[in-house]
């Protein structure tokens, strides 16, 4: 249970816990049916998508534990597990970073000669990230030798690693590997997601830098905010202030997030003139966070 507390914040928080109490309430009546349905024998009866909206409630409310101990019991009683409700299990062990479990999980998959998908690599690589890079590396080729293509998705999580990981070489191949495939629709892509990863990594190397933003102004993913404030941070970063003002002044609105990042930058430089003008000019637009 939760103590409410005094207070709005209070009042907030506890709001959001009994919500929370409430959907937990709800995935547990559903482990129930199922296992009750084992315990009756008539398991076959259930459909995967039921298996994995189990998974999915416990998954996001971070009840790994209780997640693993309903997805044994598919494994031991049911022909419903396959890959899907495996990356199934990898995205929330991810997303609770918990290495460990993710390797053996893993493991368990080559073991049993279960199928690896994009989205496999692609959650391993989310958690492992710039901590275990000789996992990492070994990952991304395993992948490469497993999987007939990459698709988007997994091109922007290596691009994230080696970003993370701040291993330019790698990042400047991989760049190459993504032009390469520019103009084959079928094998091209450089989503917005690529591009923002790239834009951070090459944001100290100004010919590479400049290479992905001809590519954004190219592909029109200049329009969306992300890509618009990584080059933004770019130029700063590069001194290009010159580049950094013509850019702003190039864009015909600001979004929430562009403010934010421009707070920041001028935040880091000290530039309290450009700041406080900043401020002025979100009290006039009405933008708020």
């Amino acid at each position: 249970g939760t103590t409410g507390g005094g207070g709005g914040s209070g009042k907030g928080s506890s709001a959001s816990s009994s919500h929370e109490s409430a959907i937990l309430a709800k995935v547990n009546q559903l482990r129930d049916i199922v296992t009750s349905q084992v315990a009756n024998g008539d398991i076959d009866e259930m459909d995967q998508s039921v298996a994995m909206a189990l998974l999915r409630g416990y998954g996001a409310l971070h009840k790994t534990d209780d997640m693993m101990r309903c997805f044994v019991l598919f494994k031991d009683h049911t022909s419903l597990v396959d890959h899907n409700m495996y990356n199934e299990i990898l995205r929330w062990q991810a997303d609770a970073a918990n290495v460990k479990a993710l390797l053996a999980i893993k493991a368990e998959m080559t073991q049993r000669n279960v199928f690896h998908s994009t989205m496999t690599y692609a959650h391993m690589l989310r958690a492992l990230g710039r901590y275990y890079p000789k996992q990492t590396e070994e990952l991304i080729e395993e992948a490469r030798q497993r999987l007939a293509q990459f698709d988007e998705r997994l091109f922007a999580q290596i691009a994230f690693t080696y970003v993370n990981m701040n291993d330019h070489a790698r990042l400047q191949l991989l760049f190459s590997e993504i032009t390469q495939r520019t103009g084959h629709a079928r094998n091209d892509v450089m989503s917005k997601v690529v591009c923002s990863a790239l834009l951070r990594g090459f944001s100290r190397d100004p010919p590479l830098f400049d290479s992905v933003v001809a590519e954004a102004h190219k592909r029109h993913f200049i329009i969306f905010d992300q890509i618009q404030c990584a080059v933004l941070s770019g130029y700063v970063e590069q001194g290009r202030l010159s580049d950094f003002h013509r850019f702003l002044a190039s864009l015909p609105s600001k979004s929430p997030l562009v403010y934010a990042t421009l707070l920041r930058i001028h935040a880091k430089r000290n530039d309290e003139a450009a700041f406080d003008a900043l401020l002025l000019d979100m009290r006039q637009n009405s933008v708020y966070f």
